[in-house]
């Protein structure tokens, strides 16, 4: 497990725990799994990287998803593609999982997942489209006959709340379903045929047919997995439960804990006194450093102890630092000694949030470090006196 500290100094210090990510479950026959934490890696071991599409690069892509990050789709052009290797052109049996959260539903189809020809129903080798005006889930498969499908009822969707999606597909035995948060709503049966051939990218989002009726997805998707088999309801069951139980009440689902390799059944894997939510999620743990430093002194000492000088983004870090603030004066971890009256966070992080005293800052070149001044905790500007620090 790996772990990096963060000390923050001000009067004190901040130390921030985070866990790297890796996949641990569900292995078999797992062709792919993206999990859309801040990239479109694969983390199945296939190396089936995913690239994104079309995006406007003013669009938010990554935001808060159902297992931690997802990716936000903006309804337009945004889709995601994974290059075509025969792995992955499944003629018999596929599972297909994903989590969805619709912003809007318009008219037409939108696909959740493409594998095909592009040349409509016939030379599609497995697809599950959303078909939007009457809200039903629409699972297909193709082999030289013709298509095969189930369909989900009418109003089987809504909009801003994710729901967890599983598309089965098996030649052998026979069937489509397809399941909406741990329940069947589709089911049909089919011949035991191949399935169509495709040599095109497996698209999510997007399809390689042409019509002005199939649509993009408005909306965030989360945890994306492929696989060569059919899932057991056992294990359809346990995707969708996962992400919605915290055994340990940590504020992390099974499904977090398991991403990132850290215990569901202890709410502080390594014993550390935080949580492993304050952990994963961000949360400080600041310490006041009591002395007489200069800020630039301050600041190398908060990293000398693995930590840096204490930054303030939200009113609930800035309660969190003042639980532990025992003196009125202390540094934190702002500046503008770059650009005079352009702060800045020692971390980088936006300077999106201030708690300015009356008047401040107000010192123009000289006073260029940030500092509370008052009982309540508010900041100041000042040159690089002596002081303690956060």
């Amino acid at each position: 497990m790996s772990v990096w500290k963060i000390s923050l100094f001000g009067v004190g210090a901040l130390f921030l725990i985070a866990i790297n990510l890796r996949a641990q479950d569900l292995q078999n026959g797992l062709l792919g799994h993206w999990p859309l934490d801040g990239n479109f890696s694969d983390i199945s071991g296939n190396a089936r990287h995913a690239s994104l599409s079309n995006a406007n690069g003013s669009h938010t892509r990554f935001v808060e998803g159902k297992i931690l990050k997802g990716l936000d789709l903006d309804g337009t052009d945004d889709y995601l593609s994974v290059g075509h290797d025969s792995g992955i052109d499944l003629r018999r049996t596929v599972s297909f999982s994903v989590w969805v959260k619709l912003d809007t539903i318009g008219t037409g189809y939108t696909p959740l997942i493409y594998k095909g020809g592009g040349g409509g129903g016939g030379t599609r080798t497995y697809s599950l489209w959303i078909q939007n005006s009457n809200k039903y889930f629409h699972g297909t498969s193709a082999d030289s006959s013709s298509q095969e499908h189930a369909d989900s009822a009418n109003n089987a969707i809504s909009i801003s709340e994710w729901f967890h999606t599983v598309l089965l597909v098996d030649r052998t035995n026979g069937f489509i379903r397809v399941y909406k948060n741990n329940a069947l709503v589709a089911n049909n049966t089919t011949r035991s045929t191949d399935s169509v051939t495709s040599q095109n990218s497996l698209l999510f989002g997007s399809t390689q047919e042409s019509s002005s009726e199939y649509k993009k997805i408005d909306g965030q998707i989360d945890d994306i997995r492929l696989y060569n088999r059919v899932l057991t309801t056992t294990e359809i069951a346990l995707l969708y439960n996962s992400a919605n139980t915290d055994d340990d009440s940590d504020g992390l689902s099974n499904a977090e804990e398991t991403l990132l390799d850290i215990n569901s059944s202890a709410s502080d894997t390594d014993g550390d006194g935080l949580t492993d939510f304050q952990e994963v999620k961000g949360y400080h743990s600041y310490e006041q450093i009591n002395g007489s430093f200069s800020w630039p002194n301050a600041k190398a000492d908060a990293e000398s102890r693995g930590g840096y000088l204490a930054t303030i983004t939200s009113s609930a870090e800035k309660s969190a630092v003042e639980l532990v603030r025992t003196v009125t004066s202390v540094w934190l971890g702002g500046s503008d000694a770059d650009t005079e009256g352009t702060w800045t966070w020692v971390t980088g992080e936006e300077w999106s949030y201030s708690s300015w005293r009356s008047g401040e800052p107000n010192g123009g070149g000289g006073e260029n470090y940030l500092m509370t001044w008052t009982d309540d905790g508010s900041w100041n500007d000042i040159t690089s006196a002596t002081a303690p620090y956060k």
